[in-house]
């Protein structure tokens, strides 16, 4: 489960950057959890 390449982190992101209009809440935990699988995967 934890097989996530650097693309997919990058694609998440952009989504998150794309919903922004979101509560800051849900932006702030979406990010924490892109930035972790960025640092496992080694980003």
């Amino acid at each position: 489960m934890e097989t996530y390449e650097p693309a997919v982190a990058a694609i998440g992101e952009m989504l998150a950057i794309r919903r922004r209009k979101l509560s800051k809440r849900n932006e702030e935990r979406l990010g924490a959890f892109i930035y972790g699988k960025g640092k496992a995967v080694g980003l």
